[in-house]
């Protein structure tokens, strides 16, 4: 089984994807939420800080759990590129409550990356998602915000 996780990443990826998931939920204990499990949907542009590549139209949906570990927040996201590619992975998030309505949150987290022939090619298909967002609280517990995020294989072969 160890030769065939080495061998293929997409069978990696779902292994470490599904150990991630159930560690952080097994171990995740909040006696009284702060805040319930929530969607949050984004648009933007990528590519804007890079000059090698071209600017493209992204869209994004991730789900974030209630329970936390030491502060530490599980979450599955899936972003598209409206040139094809996307991404799916889950990760862990901290939140930092500048304010009462300010809060600085940074996250990141392993996940599949598929350019579908036609995206940017970042080089392998297991990829980290880097991700600093700043947001402000509405009313009925909505939040608006703007994120940074940066998606690389980097921090795979740093370690």
């Amino acid at each position: 089984m160890t030769v065939y996780l080495a061998r293929n990443p997409r069978c990696f990826f779902w292994a470490l994807t599904f150990l991630l998931f159930i560690v952080a939920t097994i171990h995740a204990q909040t006696p009284e939420p702060k805040e319930p499990a929530w969607f949050q949907a984004g648009a933007g542009v990528g590519g804007v800080l890079n000059r090698n590549h071209d600017r493209n139209l992204l869209s994004s949906v991730e789900y974030r759990l209630s329970q936390n570990w030491v502060g530490l927040h599980p979450y599955l996201t899936v972003d598209f590129a409206f040139d094809g590619a996307w991404y799916f992975g889950t990760g862990l998030l901290y939140n930092f409550d500048l304010s009462p309505h300010l809060r600085l949150t940074l996250s990141t987290g392993p996940g599949y990356y598929d350019r579908n022939r036609r995206g940017t090619d970042l080089g392998y298909s297991i990829e980290f998602l880097s991700n600093a967002e700043l947001t402000y609280a509405l009313r009925n517990h909505h939040r608006l915000g703007i994120s940074i995020k940066n998606l690389n294989e980097n921090f795979l072969w740093s370690m």
